[in-house]
């Protein structure tokens, strides 16, 4: 018999819900990357503001920690300005896409030019000290006539009279591109988020996020054999670690078992969302 997700097994709805909702848990080298990040916004202007590249594999986490910045953005005193490369429903050229996320009128940009001193004046008045790009090497990986319009403008938003710290999340095609223009490299400080390792650190961020969970009984995640097995099939990367625990969570619920055991962790890699037509 198929498991019914409504009516009466609605308590079991919600816990499954409550499992795949996003979860932020803190660890070293993400907690390294916000305080690198929080310490360059807090720099005095100067002539050519400082500049970040944080480049790793896909799924290493880079988005989880642009959008752990959103939360933080007020409490900060909303420095920090957004723009993801991925999305661009209405087809906009970079300058747009930079000056849409910055919250500059268009009106303003086309009467007085995209980076003029008015457009400064504007971005300054708003307080704005840093621009954080998520895919940033999607404005590089295009031709090259383009992506030398893209650098200079990168140069432009770093120096006078804009003096934005440029923050960049994207993968090592990024760092490489960037690597083209040396003057523009030199302004990049550039952090790899690697994968994880089986060490100290990712036994303690299975443990959290056994907690986050919630299940009735204790999985164990953080030991070596159940480590070693995640570590195995997800390669250490944070999304992957994030869908094999979540998945696994929610067979444990479904059958009843309510830890994670390793016949669920390989159940979970094999068909993650087959939950639903369990017998």
């Amino acid at each position: 018999m198929k498991h019914d997700f409504s009516g009466d097994d609605g308590a079991t709805e919600e816990r499954i819900r409550n499992i795949h909702k996003d979860v932020w848990i803190e660890c070293p080298q993400a907690g390294r990357i916000i305080n690198s990040i929080i310490a360059l916004s807090q720099v005095p202007k100067r002539t050519t503001a400082p500049c970040m590249l944080v480049y790793g594999d896909g799924g290493s986490g880079k988005t989880a920690i642009v959008n752990q910045f959103k939360k933080m953005n007020r409490g900060l005193g909303s420095p920090f300005a957004f723009l993801s490369l991925a999305e661009n429903p209405n087809n906009l050229n970079y300058k747009q896409l930079i000056l849409e996320s910055l919250g500059v009128p268009m009106r303003l940009a086309e009467k007085r030019g995209m980076l003029s001193q008015e457009v400064a004046g504007f971005i300054q008045s708003r307080e704005i000290r840093v621009l954080v790009i998520d895919e940033f090497h999607d404005l590089l990986l295009v031709p090259r006539n383009e992506q030398l319009k893209n650098l200079s403008l990168q140069k432009g938003l770093s120096g006078d009279p804009f003096n934005l710290s440029v923050i960049g999340f994207g993968t090592r095609a990024a760092k490489n591109a960037l690597s083209s223009d040396v003057q523009l490299n030199r302004r990049y400080h550039t952090v790899e988020l690697k994968p994880w390792g089986i060490n100290h650190d990712f036994r303690n961020f299975l443990a959290t996020l056994e907690k986050k969970v919630s299940l009735k009984n204790d999985s164990l995640l953080y030991q070596e054999d159940m480590v070693r097995l995640i570590h195995y099939h997800s390669k250490g990367l944070m999304d992957n670690v994030l869908r094999i625990v979540k998945s696994a969570a929610i067979y444990a619920v479904i059958t009843g078992e309510e830890r994670i055991t390793k016949e669920l962790i390989e159940k979970a890699v094999l068909d993650p969302w087959g939950y639903k037509s369990m017998k």
